[in-house]
């Protein structure tokens, strides 16, 4: 699937910088991605949270819920009590391997998010990508809200150029956050949709080029164009 950025204004011999970008999706390695670095027993849980990082005074543990948490007996997550304020200061981060911030970058996070049959109040949580010190992209219960129970698929897309402020090149972190109750959380990923580059002003030169009017190239490729 290629798309086709129309950047308007371009002139006859200085055409506008526009690009066809490939947006094939590259799935993103994380440690310990499902809770399962750690072995714990059926119904048991740990304080370890290989290749995840506590925040400051936050109570984590890698659990192994079983039948009296969840109505399918799965296996590990890793669980975040939150504090109960609004600080979203409780959470187990990893820094993303491979992948450092760009504005022409697009990230999609997803993680299975699971509210435990034995708290009677739904856990508030949040899931969230940082670049350095800045959050640009989170999702909670507001969109995807918990069913008692059950893990629920929790996702959201970052575009990198919403924030052109933050530097190239910033590392990028994930942030699992518990803000109310024991939150869990499982199967985190991260796919990066970069893709391939190629800028057409290569194949526009000297060639009048304004507005939507493709010019030349019309002659090589087949446009839609939506409004």
């Amino acid at each position: 699937v290629f798309k086709w950025s129309l950047n308007d204004g371009g002139s006859a011999g200085a055409p506008a910088r526009d690009v066809i970008k490939d947006f094939s999706q590259g799935v993103i390695t994380l440690a310990n991605p499902g809770a399962e670095s750690v072995v714990v027993a059926d119904g048991g849980s740990s304080n370890t949270t290989t290749g995840w990082t506590a925040s400051a005074g936050t109570t984590v543990a890698t659990a192994n819920p079983n039948t009296n948490d969840f109505l399918l007996d799965g296996d590990n997550a890793f669980r975040v009590t939150g504090d109960g304020d609004t600080l979203a200061d409780n959470y187990l981060s990893q820094t993303v391997p491979g992948s450092t911030f760009s504005t022409g970058g697009i990230w999609t996070v997803t993680a299975d998010v699971g509210w435990a049959q034995t708290q009677t109040t739904s856990p508030t949580y949040k899931v969230e990508l940082w670049a350095g010190s800045t959050l640009i992209g989170s999702v909670d219960q507001t969109a995807s809200p918990l069913i008692q129970g059950q893990f629920v698929e929790a996702e959201f897309t970052v575009n990198g150029a919403a924030f052109p402020t933050v530097a190239a090149g910033t590392a990028l972190s994930v942030r699992l956050v518990g803000m109310n109750g024991q939150a869990y959380f499982d199967n985190i990923q991260v796919t990066q949709n970069d893709g391939d580059s190629l800028d057409l002003r290569d194949l526009l030169q000297g060639e009048l080029h304004t507005g939507n009017n493709a010019g030349n190239l019309a002659n090589y490729l087949h446009f839609e164009h939506t409004a």
